[in-house]
């Protein structure tokens, strides 16, 4: 999955996972959803794949208003992005 394809989905995953994303990160970077282990902030699978740890579910949702009605898009690569910057500079 694309990290454009998590954001345009965020509502419909499950809030209790992760997002894990390879960088350095932009809209077609692949991406992981999956449930954070306990002591490590990246399960030692998806590390050992060059993922890094992006944002909860629930906290991209409360970022990211429901875009199931948008189509793959300039409009949806420009909330992918806000996205990002979300996470690089204020989580």
């Amino acid at each position: 999955m694309k990290l454009m394809e998590v954001t345009s989905r965020i509502h419909q995953l499950d809030p209790e996972q992760t997002i894990y994303a390879k960088a350095p990160w932009h809209a077609d970077s692949d991406a992981v959803v999956a449930v954070e282990e306990q002591g490590s902030p990246v399960p030692e699978q998806l590390a050992r794949q060059g993922f890094s740890y992006f944002l909860e579910v629930s906290v991209a949702s409360e970022v990211i208003p429901d875009l199931s009605h948008v189509q793959p898009s300039s409009t949806l690569e420009q909330w992918c992005e806000r996205l990002i910057r979300y996470a690089e500079n204020d989580a």
